[in-house]
């Protein structure tokens, strides 16, 4: 038996906007303040500044903790959010902090979330277990230390100091100190960093091993891009030029068209914009309004489209991407415009282009072959919207129950008559000649009673 009632509704109409409001209740949404061209079948766009949350309007960090909560530096403090709620930490409430400015959040290999401080570059703060934050002593008095936005580690350069400090051991001290003052850095772990030097030279650094090796990297240029994936360095550049390191010696990676097609594209285009990941588990890429992931699968480097044509970019002036993989959600931070929350609706809406509201808003449903379906406002054609058919007033059925019989046929009334159509709904083969008293409300199947007979099937 097939009934249809007049509850399944939602599933096409209003079920999609039911679960957006759910899922973010009052939060202010760009599309909605600020007209932007978003395609909102596809996307739930959130928007948090400081109007709903934020202390201040620029983002400079995102990190997300292994317990799902998301830390938002800003310029006026740092914020943890678990959804719903923001937690404020800043010199008014936690008496550790000297500026509520943070340059840097991220990670030690142990999970847990560390601060640099933009008022002392040498001051490091961590979260504690009870979500505290409390400057980090131990890490403060480090004197040579690498640690950056999203940063999967914390390295310590002190064995290395130790170690070199004897001539003899091969490596001058002044050549530590020099990759020490530098800006551009990847740490890979606590134990492993690669550093490019003032002089466009790259250096894998090794603190359990004591290791300090110049890396054969032959790429020059004002293109080049670094990242770090399941223990695999890359650096490349936007001519299409890669090498692939594994505890500093080359390792041989395979680069497929996705990523080859991607790097060319942009760099025809606007340039490429990478952001590395945090626990060197993820490389986001954005080309223009798409957004791609990097995989590194059995040897392979491949890029996947994962939120496309992404319209709110173009309005935006983004710090920093973070991929939620699990809860389909992307995370961006922004210079003037708080962070934004992008997440993939499991539900698509299909619907009739048209400006009558009412002809979107459905009471009963039937699937047709052909991956039609059939509304009482018309057909609905889920693989191309351009085969939509919307009824016209005069042959709208009363929309109340369809029913599909045994043999496949189409029942529903109109004007209080019972018709019966073939399967594909595009011949109608019997009509009842004699009127209802009212609309049909339901469709039962009556055990003992044939198909066939028009009047067993409406109550």
């Amino acid at each position: 038996m097939r009934c249809i009632a007049s509850f399944l509704f939602c599933l096409l109409g209003i079920g999609v906007e039911w679960a957006a409001a759910q899922a973010g209740g009052s939060d202010l949404s760009l599309a909605e303040t600020e007209n932007y061209d978003v395609r909102q079948d596809q996307y739930d766009v959130r928007q948090y500044n400081s109007e709903n949350g934020l202390p201040q309007n620029s983002a400079t960090g995102l990190l997300l903790d292994k317990n799902n909560f998301l830390w938002v530096a800003t310029q006026n403090g740092l914020v943890r959010f678990d959804g719903r709620r923001f937690k404020l930490y800043d010199k008014s409430n936690t008496p550790a902090i000297k500026s509520n400015r943070f340059s840097v959040i991220g990670e030690s290999s142990q999970r847990e979330v560390l601060l640099g401080s933009s008022f002392d570059p040498a001051e490091i703060y961590k979260v504690g277990p009870d979500y505290k934050l409390v400057l980090d002593t131990a890490r403060t008095r480090i004197a040579h230390k690498f640690i950056h936005i999203n940063s999967p580690g914390f390295f310590d350069c002190t064995p290395l100091f130790k170690y070199y400090s004897n001539a003899r051991n091969g490596v001058d001290t002044s050549l530590l100190h020099r990759l020490c003052l530098s800006p551009t850095f990847v740490v890979l772990n606590d134990n492993e960093v690669v550093v490019q030097d003032s002089r466009d030279e790259w250096y894998y650094l090794d603190n359990r091993s004591n290791t300090v090796n110049k890396l054969p990297v032959d790429i020059k240029g004002a293109d080049i891009h670094v990242f770090f994936l399941k223990g695999i360095l890359c650096i490349f550049s936007e001519r299409g030029e890669w090498r692939f390191f594994q505890q500093g010696r080359p390792v041989s990676i395979q680069v497929d068209k996705t990523v080859s097609d991607l790097v060319r594209l942009a760099a025809s285009t606007t340039g490429l914009k990478s952001i590395l990941g945090p626990g060197g588990e993820q490389v986001i890429i954005r080309q223009q309004d798409d957004i791609y992931e990097l995989v590194l699968d059995n040897g392979v480097l491949k890029a996947g489209l994962i939120f496309p044509d992404l319209k709110i970019l173009d309005k935006l002036i983004a710090t920093s991407f973070l991929y939620d993989k699990p809860n389909r959600r992307l995370f961006i931070a922004t210079v003037t415009t708080g962070f934004i929350i992008v997440t993939k609706r499991p539900f698509s809406t299909i619907a009739f282009d048209t400006s009558d509201r009412l002809n979107n808003s459905f009471k009963a449903f039937l699937l047709l072959p052909g991956k039609r379906i059939l509304t009482q406002n018309g057909v609905l054609n889920r693989t191309n919207a351009g085969n939509h058919r919307l009824f016209t007033s005069d042959t709208k059925p009363d929309g109340n129950c369809f029913y599909e019989a045994k043999d496949g046929s189409v029942w529903l009334s109109k004007d209080k008559h019972l018709h019966i159509y073939d399967r594909n709904f595009s011949t109608e083969g019997t009509m009842d000649s004699l009127p209802l008293d009212s609309y049909i409300s339901a469709s039962l199947k009556i055990a003992g009673i044939p198909s066939g007979s028009a009047r067993s099937l409406h109550c």
